[in-house]
């Protein structure tokens, strides 16, 4: 059997015969699997970040629109994996994260009162069809459910069968409005 017609090839990295799809099709990188490329690929960066930054850089400014193009295929193809790395990060240092996205904000008002409009009006259009409260007076126990504010808004919306922006307006009266922080029976900080 001549060597173009076999179907697996021996990785010079990891010493194991795999098929040929676990390699890369040019024959010049065919001595090294796409796992052991990808972990070589990882230790360079890692060992490497300034020349890794400004290799990215200058891909960029070769070809942004190409290079925006690469990195919108590359989360939809992988997604759920990226939301889960983000996560974990977000996790590990929520700081440095916030101070990002304070900075952000400060740096770019509009975009981000044009995001922040945008993501409420998702939130809103969700939580309309649970909405089965809507118009009925405030309880004791919704307001309270209202003030704990370790509960996202979308959550509590969805729990008390209230929309978003009547939630997001209740929980900003319960902290700002005296006559909604006695009726919640909430301590009055302004009263001392």
């Amino acid at each position: 059997m001549r060597s173009d017609e076999t179907t697996t090839a021996h990785c010079n990295k990891c010493g194991l015969d795999k098929p040929l799809d676990a390699f890369f099709q040019h024959p010049k990188h065919r001595t090294v699997c796409k796992a052991c490329k990808s972990a070589q690929r990882q230790a360079w960066r890692a060992a490497n970040p300034e020349r890794n930054r400004a290799s990215a850089r200058r891909v960029y400014a070769a070809d942004p629109e190409a290079a925006r193009q690469a990195a919108r295929t590359r989360y939809a193809n992988n997604r759920e994996k990226i939301a889960a790395q983000h996560k974990e990060r977000y996790e590990r240092e929520p700081e440095r994260f916030r101070s990002y996205t304070s900075g952000w904000r400060g740096n770019n008002p509009e975009k981000a009162k044009r995001t922040r409009t945008q993501s409420q009006k998702k939130l809103q259009e969700a939580s309309l069809p649970s909405a089965i409260r809507h118009g009925f007076e405030w309880t004791g126990w919704e307001l309270e459910v209202v003030s704990d504010e370790s509960r996202p808004i979308s959550e509590v919306a969805k729990l008390i069968g209230r929309t978003y922006s009547a939630t997001a307006l209740m929980r900003h009266k319960v902290f700002n409005d005296p006559k909604t922080i006695i009726h919640a029976g909430l301590p009055n900080n302004e009263q001392g």
